[in-house]
């Protein structure tokens, strides 16, 4: 398969709505109420929250908040599910080897999944 170029075009821009003290993001787009929304958090060292940005306006508009889920306090990392309509979460303090699924509408737990910490091979 020959190389190609990726390129990247802007549909849009949207300000970043909240000054944080947080030292990060993660960030998904995902579906809400059949809708397109970002989804987006600033990592925190304590609860962070989910906050729903509705992009169907050409002004942007927030269209909720969840809580973290218990035990799940400070996520590092999100990415959305298309065809199950979860938004797969992590986090690099805590609970390091379980990736959970939350749903968008209610922010409960739906799934989860176990990771196996890798080992290095033996040279």
């Amino acid at each position: 398969m020959p190389a190609t170029q990726l390129q990247f075009y802007q549909g849009g821009s949207y300000p970043y709505p909240y000054a944080t003290t947080g030292s990060g993001s993660a960030l998904t787009v995902c579906r809400r109420y059949n809708d397109p929304y970002l989804a987006f958090l600033t990592q925190t060292s304590y609860e962070d929250e989910i906050v729903f940005m509705y992009l169907h306006l050409s002004v942007p508009q927030e269209g909720g908040r969840l809580q973290t889920p218990p035990g799940h306090d400070v996520i590092s990392g999100m990415d959305y599910a298309i065809f199950r309509n979860i938004i797969w979460a992590v986090q690099s303090t805590q609970n390091q080897d379980t990736i959970i699924g939350l749903d968008p509408e209610t922010g409960n737990v739906t799934d989860t999944c176990s990771t196996q910490k890798r080992r290095s091979p033996r040279v």
